[in-house]
């Protein structure tokens, strides 16, 4: 018997978006120690779980989702974990965000999910939209959601530069173990996107408030 839970979360900062941000990435930080969890859990099975876009694309079929389709409720959005997103084989940016973040320290990389409000062509925040990728200690990032979009259009696989996952017990991840104490306030920034803000709702009636995550 498979047991699965469904945790709901409601977010009340609609006009702070630097504070849904950090909560977000509160979020998030919680999901991918969930995935490093996970990982290990599968590779003491001998299972490793993919290592890079092109083979979550060409080995279990994943694609990237618009957090519009993945509405479960007026105003709120499914995120999913490790192996719920293989299972699905679709993802948002923040699903995705997680997933390497986790895949990333298993690796011995220093890496957290950061979380930036979408801007709209006026330099608005458009309400409940934000975007997730990956921050590494030495300030660079990448964005898994943008790289697997890229694969998917135009089919170039990248170096594949799987290693064998560092074991869970040597492994600090999250928190200031991570060197990564303070880098979201320090380095936030924005996505720019199209003035229309039509594929999310910011119901306020919603028991669930707000959030768009792709």
């Amino acid at each position: 018997m498979v047991e699965k839970a469904e945790i709901p979360i409601r977010f009340e900062a609609f006009e702070n978006p630097e504070l849904m941000a950090q909560t977000l990435e509160a979020v998030a930080e919680g999901v991918t120690r969930i995935n490093v969890i996970w990982g290990e859990a599968a590779a003491r099975l001998g299972e490793d779980p993919p290592c890079c876009v092109s083979c979550l694309a060409d080995d279990y079929g994943v694609s990237y989702v618009d957090p519009s389709e993945r509405k479960c409720a007026a105003a709120c959005q499914r995120l999913d974990c490790a192996p719920v997103l293989l299972e699905h084989g679709r993802a948002t940016c923040f699903d995705l965000a997680c997933y390497f973040a986790a895949i990333w320290r298993r690796e011995g990389k220093a890496c957290n999910v950061q979380i930036d409000p979408v801007i709209d062509a006026y330099g608005y925040p458009i309400p409940g939209e934000y975007h997730a990728y990956c921050r590494f200690a030495d300030g660079s990032a990448r964005d898994p959601s943008e790289e697997l979009r890229d694969y998917m259009k135009h089919g170039k696989k990248a170096d594949c530069d799987c290693v064998d996952p560092a074991t869970f017990e040597k492994l600090e991840v999250g928190g200031c173990s991570t060197g990564q104490c303070g880098i979201q306030a320090m380095t936030r920034g924005n996505v720019r996107t199209a003035p229309a803000n039509t594929g999310c709702s910011t119901d306020p009636a919603s028991p669930f408030g707000g959030n768009c995550l792709g």
